[in-house]
């Protein structure tokens, strides 16, 4: 779910469980450093995500987005909050260039996705939906473009890949319909 590779491909940001341990391992002496570490919860998977500059990680933990700066090794930096009453989803994404997040919050059925500038912590909501979305993500192409999941069961969701930009898009489109393509009455092994 994430782009684990910081700079030239040399060193990689793992998880490693029970611990729920982020480190970064240097793949030639295999040599792991440890960036941050959740004693609370033995066993958690803690989700992330890198910019493509190897700078910069975001996650989630206790419905607060975190920002760490690999080149400088401080302690995680606590850099967003939702309001009162909201959850943060977690698995956040972070732009290329490692100045913004993507993070989706839950309030009852409302799904809420915001840009989070990672400097400010100003966050600008950019859509939302009343059915249940998760994997909120930069194209990596174009970063205008923001693609997400319809989550549910397979067999009851057929619109899952959906894709939204502010201007060609701005309730978001359908970009894969899985239904068209597979029925649970027609799967063979």
């Amino acid at each position: 779910h994430a782009n684990g590779f910081v700079g030239d491909d040399a060193v990689v940001v793992v998880r490693r469980s029970p611990s729920s341990t982020l480190a970064m391992v240097d793949l030639a002496s295999g040599k792991a450093i440890n960036l941050w570490t959740a004693d609370d919860r033995p066993g958690r998977v803690v989700f992330f995500d890198l910019d493509r500059r190897g700078k910069n990680l975001v996650f989630v933990r206790d419905n607060q987005l975190f920002l760490v700066d690999l080149q400088s090794r401080q302690a995680p930096r606590a850099v967003y909050r939702p309001q009162a009453g909201q959850t943060l989803y977690e698995q956040p994404a972070i732009n290329a260039g490692g100045s913004q997040a993507l993070v989706l919050t839950v309030a009852g059925d409302r799904h809420e996705v915001s840009r989070v500038d990672l400097a400010t912590g100003q966050a600008r909501p950019l859509f939302a939906k009343d059915w249940k979305l998760g994997h909120v993500h930069f194209c990596p192409a174009d970063e205008r473009w923001i693609a997400f999941c319809h989550e549910g069961p397979t067999w009851t969701i057929p619109d899952r890949v959906w894709a939204w930009h502010a201007e060609l898009a701005p309730q978001g489109r359908c970009v894969f319909d899985q239904g068209r393509l597979w029925h649970p009455n027609q799967l063979t092994l």
